[in-house]
């Protein structure tokens, strides 16, 4: 079986070897700068939202979410869930904001090594989590980060740490938190940073690499634009490409171009060795939702109809809601997603604040690749 082959991968790159060469990337991120920063602000609010709704029945099956819930999943629901406050979101949407610290700390010139930044916040986080919003530790956060976490040498060169890592590797939780990767002028080297210092499997690169692409490419668009299928070449390509094993680049392409049905991507059957795979088959099912509904009707309700089907499947659900959450945010805009989901998700001034810094870092970039 592919799933039990072991990577046979050489020598990692040097950070700057890696950002250097996809710093010509076609297209890079510099257009309408408002758009821009509407599109990075829904795509990641977007994601927080998803993140939220689908921990209410985090770990589910599809069984037990209908029986349990004959009215419909509803956000606001009451209670705690998982040892996480009412409607609070996971570890995805906390990921997501140390990836947004990290970049922003690059683009100001306050670090030359975005992998080990990003490594310094996670081993802060997982001893502190996020003190401002009253947590005393990181929660939860993917048995993979935790295997390489624990590696002494994470700190310094967390891309070594995470290649000595053992056992299966192809979780989810570097896809979930490179939405923001998107929204630079280098989305496939930054997708490749945020993933490989943790997630040591080409899989997980080949999602994030996918997943980053398509964003970018939506939130170029404008709200009422008619989108063709074709807009997911060039990212599942790039993605294929970066799988070496023969084996499973097939496997990718079959996995992504078999998501007509959400009941085919078995969102309730968790496959702890591929599985960053299935979460990207849900967010491209959810490209396959945008491209066939009116762009008149990609509102609200659309929003909450995708998600609240996808979160009916069970399995890992705040994160595949969150890519999905990602993936409308970025064709949609902030003013189209549900006002009265963002009214009630807590810290949401504080993530507001954590994207302006993010995006105020990022932007310069934006201009600067246009020269």
């Amino acid at each position: 079986m592919a799933d039990q082959l072991e990577d046979v991968r050489p020598p990692a790159p040097t950070i700057t070897e890696t950002l250097l060469g996809h710093t010509q990337e076609a297209p890079t991120y510099c257009f309408n700068p408002a758009l821009g920063r509407d599109r990075a602000r829904s795509s990641i609010l977007g994601a927080a939202l998803g993140d939220a709704f689908g921990l209410q029945v985090e770990g589910d099956s599809k069984e037990t979410i209908r029986d349990r819930y004959p009215d419909g999943l509803q956000y606001p629901y009451k209670g705690a869930r998982r040892g996480y406050p009412p409607l609070d979101w996971t570890d995805a949407t906390d990921f997501t904001v140390l990836v947004m610290r990290t970049l922003a700390a690059y683009f100001e010139n306050r670090t030359d090594n975005p992998a080990t930044e990003l490594a310094t916040h996670i081993n802060e986080w997982n001893k502190t989590g996020f003190p401002e919003l009253g947590d005393t530790t990181g929660f939860n956060a993917p048995a993979v980060v935790m295997r390489a976490l624990s590696s002494n040498a994470f700190v310094k060169n967390p891309v070594d740490a995470a290649r000595s890592v053992t056992g299966p590797k192809a979780d989810n939780g570097a896809l979930i938190r490179t939405p923001p990767c998107a929204f630079t002028a280098a989305p496939v080297g930054w997708a490749l940073v945020c993933s490989e210092m943790t997630h040591a499997d080409e899989r997980c690169a080949a999602s994030a690499i996918t997943l980053t692409l398509l964003l970018n490419q939506l939130s170029r668009l404008e709200v009422g634009a008619t989108i063709s299928a074709s807009v997911a070449i060039g990212p599942i390509a790039a993605g294929r490409d970066h799988i070496a094993n023969p084996a499973r680049k097939r496997e990718f392409m079959h996995d992504l171009t078999n998501t007509f049905k959400l009941s085919n991507i078995e969102l309730g059957e968790r496959d702890n060795r591929s599985y960053t795979i299935k979460t990207l088959r849900c967010a491209m099912w959810t490209f396959r939702r945008i491209i066939t509904t009116a762009p008149a009707n990609r509102d609200a309700k659309f929003f909450r109809t995708v998600i609240e089907q996808i979160a009916a499947e069970g399995g890992d659900a705040s994160a595949n809601c969150a890519v999905a959450g990602a993936m409308l945010g970025s064709i949609m805009g902030v003013d189209r997603l549900p006002a009265d989901w963002l009214e009630v998700l807590p810290h949401r001034n504080w993530l507001n604040s954590e994207i302006d810094a993010f995006i105020a870092a990022a932007e310069p970039t934006w201009t600067l690749a246009q020269r």
